[in-house]
């Protein structure tokens, strides 16, 4: 279970477990600006619970003169936690090896939470994720960040490790975490608008299983994971973007983003509503994908639309409930077959994109598999080394 993907039989995380627990543990330092960590360690009784864990951050607003007011019409993004982290890579390292690197955060989270988010899930246990929560005054706003990598997302718990939480915080919270900026005095123009953060904290859960469970010398852990890319387009016209990319890459994503966050159509850190992309295919070990392209015409945007939900990894899963609200922040998904003798790693789109009209960054987001090994001691009270690699 994780909150991206909640089952739907009955058993929660207590089940089969003789003791379950929530550790807050404050950023290093009581540190809320730059780089923040967050340090933990488990034990062979206490295993980390990944995909239940999370960083709870609460924010200060204001503006000149008091407090925001709801005539104000300050409109938060879409996934705040992750806009708020956006000033460089989130990394978490277990006995000192980087088992995960985000490099782009706030894209990422968008990528992941747009495939993952069912509806029902979305409207419920993903709310403070995607929307946050304000106090009655407005004085206060408070949100959830849960690293969008393949450890987060994975239905383990692992015994033993020391670990370390790394985020770069952004470094404008009003460019990032706002969403509406183009009307006078209202949202990210209210005079004197000051976000701050003013605490940050993780919330680590572990779990005691029931019994003596044997753990293997070696312990293997699959994951998927999203690799972002981004290049800029500042001209009109059709344009060849090469990508270095995984090997292992089963699906490419691709959305466009304003590259100026500051113009009034910027929509924050996590809006995906660039340049319109009038024409796309993509070539990747030697397929081309969409075999038919597409274009800038409704049959291309329900194809479009179509083949975002089809494949297998969202299928009626999607945040997007629309095709409106999908064509308002378009994520185009290319499946590519997995050919494990196939090494190539150069992705090449070929877009007609008015760039010149509105510069623009494509994003690129590889889904590629993944995998951490744990080699533990003899009696497995102790994690000896651990090994994360990209697969091939």
């Amino acid at each position: 279970m994780s909150f991206f993907d909640l089952h739907s039989d009955a058993k929660i995380p207590r089940d089969g477990v003789k003791k379950h627990t929530v550790v807050a543990i404050p950023s290093e330092g009581g540190s809320t600006s730059g780089l923040i960590r967050f340090r933990w360690t488990s034990s062979q009784n206490q295993w980390f619970v990944p995909h239940l864990s999370y960083v709870l951050y609460e924010f200060a607003v204001s503006k000149t003169g008091g407090l925001v007011q709801d005539a104000d019409v300050l409109n938060f993004v879409k996934f705040p936690g992750a806009a708020a982290s956006d000033g460089g890579p989130t990394t978490l390292t277990l006995q000192s090896t980087n088992i995960a690197t985000v490099t782009n955060p706030a894209i990422t989270q968008a990528f992941y939470t747009r495939l993952f988010g069912a509806k029902d899930t979305r409207d419920s246990i993903l709310d403070p994720f995607v929307s946050g929560l304000r106090s009655h005054d407005n004085a206060t706003f408070t949100c959830v960040y849960q690293p969008p990598a393949g450890i987060f997302q994975s239905d383990v718990s692992i015994p033993n490790g020391s670990y370390v939480l790394g985020i770069n915080l952004s470094n404008n919270y009003v460019n990032s975490m706002v969403a509406n900026r183009g009307t006078a005095d209202l949202g990210a123009l209210i005079p004197g608008l000051n976000i701050t953060l003013s605490k940050a904290t993780f919330m680590a859960v572990h779990v005691e299983p029931s019994g003596t469970p044997a753990i293997p010398r070696t312990v293997t852990i699959p994951l998927v994971d999203i690799s972002t890319n981004n290049q800029s387009v500042t001209s009109n016209g059709t344009h060849a973007l090469s990508f270095s990319i995984p090997a292992s890459t089963k699906r490419v994503l691709v959305a466009t983003q304003g590259l100026n966050p500051t113009a009034a159509t910027s929509g924050g850190a996590t809006h995906l509503a660039g340049a319109k992309m009038l024409t796309m295919h993509a070539q990747f070990k030697g397929s081309s994908v969409p075999q038919v392209p597409y274009d800038s015409s409704n049959e291309s945007l329900i194809r479009k639309y179509l083949d975002f939900y089809n494949e297998q990894l969202s299928s009626g899963r999607s945040v997007f409930n629309t095709i409106v609200e999908y064509d308002a922040e378009e994520i185009i998904m290319l499946p590519f077959a997995s050919d494990p003798n196939n090494l190539d790693t150069n992705l090449v789109l070929r877009t007609q994109i008015n760039g010149g009209t509105l510069n623009s960054l494509v994003h690129v987001g590889t889904i590629h598999d993944s995998a951490l090994v744990l080699s533990m001691n003899g009696d497995s009270s102790m994690m000896e080394s651990c090994t994360y690699a990209v697969l091939s």
